[in-house]
């Protein structure tokens, strides 16, 4: 009975680490436009203190260790918080054609 309470419980902690992933997610397509949002992606928040890209980069050192942290989450935020950050627009991360690519300078 204790080993179906452990299972249950780390089933809940990766639905929690999803849903909040997810929210961040949401967050980013949302208020990725916004400047004082943007800031606040790179200073320390609440008890914490240490920004988003910091706590996504030990997420993703962590997936390591924990099958239940969603590595794939957890480095599109990386990656979509760094886009942010730097003022990459979406065109430059999408792959372009063989065509089109040859076509444009």
């Amino acid at each position: 009975q204790d080993m179906n309470a452990l299972q249950a419980e780390e089933g809940l902690l990766e639905r929690e680490l999803r849903l909040i992933f997810n929210c961040i997610y949401i967050q980013l397509l949302f208020h990725g436009h916004d400047e004082v949002f943007i800031r606040s992606l790179e200073l320390g928040q609440g008890r914490l203190g240490k920004s988003l890209v910091l706590l996504l980069f030990e997420a993703a050192k962590a997936c390591a260790d924990n099958d239940k942290i969603p590595i794939k989450k957890v480095v599109l935020l990386l990656l979509r918080v760094l886009q942010c950050l730097l003022h990459v627009p979406d065109h430059k991360l999408s792959p372009s054609s063989t065509s089109e690519g040859a076509a444009s300078p």
